[in-house]
């Protein structure tokens, strides 16, 4: 036991006289991992507050969904729900009602449309439909229009589907710059 002592000892011993004689060269090399290990930890950082960001910006992306106004009865509305929650890339559907979609008219266009409230409301009831993936979009809006008792779909179009494109690009880049900045990191703490 008393021999581990002395070989720990004399490692030390060697180790700070080694750092005494080299103090450029051992700072170099304690710099070199210092600004690799905070270049990782920043690209980590920005690459998780992207995944972050894009998932919120995903998940917020919904179909409008409106329905012939002929359709008032609940058995005709629950039937529609039930076939646009059965479609595979549905997370989840939100209801409104004719009452609620000129509040949103109102809203959006002005309160010129606040002279149809009540009886003389010509909108139909809607859905708000969210995916369970922002890239299957597209595609649920096309299932939804073949739908008997759907009116109009509406969900951004070509610049929904661009960002949703672009929010992959991006989220790609980054797990890319990552893997090679640990790549990076590896080599230079090795050589130190």
């Amino acid at each position: 036991m008393r021999k581990w002592w002395t070989l720990l000892g004399y490692e030390i011993k060697y180790a700070w006289l080694g750092l005494r004689r080299h103090l450029l060269v051992s700072l170099s090399a304690m710099s070199a991992v210092m600004v690799t290990l905070f270049l990782i930890v920043a690209f980590l950082i920005v690459g998780v507050s992207v995944e972050s960001f894009s998932k919120r910006v995903e998940q917020d992306l919904s179909i409008h969904v409106v329905l012939d106004p002929a359709i008032q009865s609940e058995e005709e509305l629950q039937s529609i729900q039930e076939q646009i929650e059965s479609l595979s890339q549905s997370d989840h559907v939100v209801f409104s009602s004719k009452e609620e979609e000129l509040q949103l008219m109102i809203e959006e266009k002005g309160e010129a449309f606040q002279l149809y409230e009540g009886e003389e409301n010509p909108l139909g009831n809607a859905f708000f439909v969210y995916a369970k993936d922002g890239e299957q979009i597209q595609e649920l809006a096309k299932k939804i229009r073949e739908i008997p008792g759907v009116a109009h779909v509406a969900y951004g179009g070509k610049s929904v589907t661009g960002l949703v494109a672009l929010l992959a690009k991006v989220r790609t880049i980054g797990i890319v710059a990552i893997v090679l900045l640990l790549i990076l990191s590896f080599y230079l703490i090795y050589n130190t």
